[in-house]
């Protein structure tokens, strides 16, 4: 009985196993059966509810995860795979790039320039580092994304940068270089401090720090530059037309340039330096180095004056006491009194500020003074003395200035003379046999049609002048050889000045020599300020760029809307540089009147400037422009 019983058992073993192969093999063929049906249909063929419960027994619910987290991908597959069709959409040839670079380089569009010349640098590199790791290993190697580094269209092609980015480089630019003629910023000794002219002034203390931080003036001249209106009395970008020694440096003199220059031949230009007060004596003392070591004499006067200004302010306090607004009454705040400014007491400008002012070449030596070397010609506040390869001549005409004051600089470029780069030797000295006297004389009576130099206080000329049968000549400081000369001014321990290029003047130069009061071409001063060019409008810009199109985007690859952005892009700038202009425009006739105010001078004929504004209303003629 055991035997057959296990024979029997061993019996519906084998049976149980065959039945269930062949239920197994029936499922596979109903899958298979169901996968071609499902191929030849196009169709899936819905699970049943044992596959639906997961995959090898996996829980329905983590199943509907897995699918939730597939579905997912794909959608940021198929977003990722269109933000790349629209990147390569705005992808622009590296020839028209270079292309478009230079022409914005060209136009002063600086802040544009300055991207795309970064755009171009960047694609170089990338496509140097590709060939370099190609050759190294060989083979091609993949990029992020799975595209290739060495493919054409990542090499040949590159992106315009955003309105954003041009808006941000644009106000970086206009605060570097304004579209004005200004105290270059690349052409100054470093001690010196150039900043805006608004923070120059004594009572704007608050706002010269703002104006002095340059991050902080790129990061608000967004704001100025959109808001501009009628009523702008200052701007935040730099005009860079003032100038001060910087806080602890007493090294000596220190000369500044303007960014622009007269050519041979250019005619007669002319601007003029407002004098301002420099730091009090103990302000001055507390700015020195910690290291400074001062001369005996220089230490003497130091504490001299200091002395007269505990004196003077003791004074002040007690006139204050007895009558407030007789010091305002008598305008002694505007000016100060000969004996502070022209040496008759101890002061602070006599203690240690002083200026020298005049013409420079680019050869002339940044960290001297004007009037150091024969590449500039100057003239100094002491006793107003005139100074050329170090070399002074105090009895030549000139008159001491100080805070205050308003002195001109004026040259006339009219000489055909070859230029010697140096000073030029008068054949006068030769057949005088050194008489300087005789010398002067005649070179007065022949240098309008030569190359000179004058000076000018509060709009009267200095120097010596002859009259000669109801002619007016002479004056002239200097008789200069040709070359390119640049406005200049040197400081002094605390020494501080306004320039103003024009076009308008507080002082505008008076009873010049007879052959230079008419209006002939060239017989009158034009102001530096001409020689700068006012930015291009956004029509005209847009219709340049319209002009050069064939030649900015001749690819294929360059479409329409690539062309149009570029031009967006100069609007952008444009704008930026229009309302720099404009602010700086109404900037300036706001301050000569200002001044002219002060000094109680009619300021009748700046009405009719296209930039006016109306102090009272806020508005003016240049607000449709």
């Amino acid at each position: 009985m055991d035997i057959d019983s296990g024979d029997n058992n061993s019996a519906a073993s084998s049976t149980d196993d065959a039945k269930g192969n062949e239920e197994k093999t029936a499922a596979e063929n109903a899958k298979n059966d169901g996968s071609a049906e499902a191929s030849a249909t196009g169709k899936k063929r819905p699970r049943s509810s044992s596959e639906s419960s997961g995959k090898d027994g996996e829980n329905p619910v983590e199943a509907k995860k897995r699918e939730a987290i597939i579905a997912m991908l794909e959608v940021k597959k198929s977003g990722a795979s269109s933000a790349t069709t629209t990147r390569e959409s705005e992808k622009i040839s590296i020839a028209s790039i270079a292309a478009a670079s230079q022409l914005s380089s060209s136009m002063g569009w600086n802040g544009l320039g300055s991207l795309l010349s970064l755009s171009l640098l960047t694609n170089n590199g990338n496509s140097s580092t590709s060939s370099s790791e190609r050759t190294r290993t060989g083979r091609m190697l993949p990029a992020a994304g799975g595209q290739s580094t060495g493919s054409s269209s990542s090499k040949n092609n590159g992106s315009l940068p955003s309105k954003e980015q041009v808006l941000q480089a644009a106000i970086k630019a206009v605060n570097e270089a304004p579209p004005f003629v200004h105290l270059s910023k690349t052409d100054s000794a470093p001690q010196l401090k150039i900043t805006d002219s608004i923070s120059a002034a004594p009572t704007t203390e608050a706002t010269t720090t703002t104006l002095n931080d340059d991050s902080v003036v790129e990061a608000s001249a967004t704001n100025t530059m959109q808001s501009t209106t009628g009523a702008t009395t200052s701007t935040l970008v730099n005009d860079r037309l003032a100038c001060k020694q910087g806080k602890g440096e007493m090294r000596g003199y220190r000369m500044a340039r303007a960014s622009h220059g007269v050519m041979p031949g250019a005619g007669n230009f002319y601007y003029e330096v407002v004098i301002l007060e420099p730091p009090t004596a103990r302000e001055l003392v507390e700015s020195l180095p910690p290291n400074v070591r001062l001369g005996k004499k220089l230490q003497r006067e130091m504490e001299e004056a200091l002395k007269a200004e505990e004196e003077e302010n003791r004074k002040n306090k007690a006139n204050e006491t007895a009558s407030p607004t007789e010091g305002e009454a008598s305008g002694e705040t505007t000016k100060p009194s000969k004996s502070s400014s022209n040496g008759g007491g101890i002061s602070s400008s006599a203690f240690g500020a002083h200026v020298r002012l005049g013409w420079s070449m680019r050869t002339g030596d940044l960290q001297a003074p004007v009037g150091y070397d024969k590449w500039s010609y100057g003239i100094r506040d002491i006793q107003g003395s005139k100074i050329h390869c170090s070399r002074r001549d105090d009895n030549w005409g000139g008159e001491e200035f100080g805070p205050g004051d308003v002195i001109g600089c004026a040259i006339s470029m009219v000489s055909d003379a070859i230029e010697d780069g140096g000073e030029k030797t008068s054949t006068t000295n030769a057949n005088t046999g050194g008489n300087a006297a005789t010398s002067v004389e005649q070179n007065q009576n022949s240098h309008a049609n030569e190359n000179h130099i004058r000076f000018f206080k509060n709009g009267l000329p200095m120097g010596e002048f002859v009259i000669t049968k109801g002619k007016r000549e002479g004056g002239a400081a200097f008789i200069i050889p040709n070359g390119v000369y640049y406005p200049a001014i040197s400081l002094y321990m605390g020494a501080t000045v306004k320039v103003n290029f024009g076009p308008h003047f507080i002082h505008p130069p008076r009873k010049l020599p007879s052959g230079m009061s008419s209006k002939k071409k060239g017989g009158v001063f034009q102001p530096m300020s001409s020689l700068c060019k006012a930015p291009l409008s956004v029509e005209e810009s847009s219709a340049k760029v319209a002009k050069e199109q064939k030649a900015l985007f001749f690819r294929k690859a360059d479409n329409m809307a690539q062309q149009k952005r570029f031009q967006e892009l100069v609007k952008t700038e444009v704008q930026i540089q229009q309302d720099a202009y404009k602010n700086h425009r109404r900037k300036h006739i706001l301050d000569i009147i200002e001044e002219r105010k002060r000094r109680k001078l009619k300021f009748d004929d700046l009405e009719k400037d296209d930039f006016f504004v109306d102090s009272t209303t806020g508005s003016g003629s240049g607000d449709s422009s």
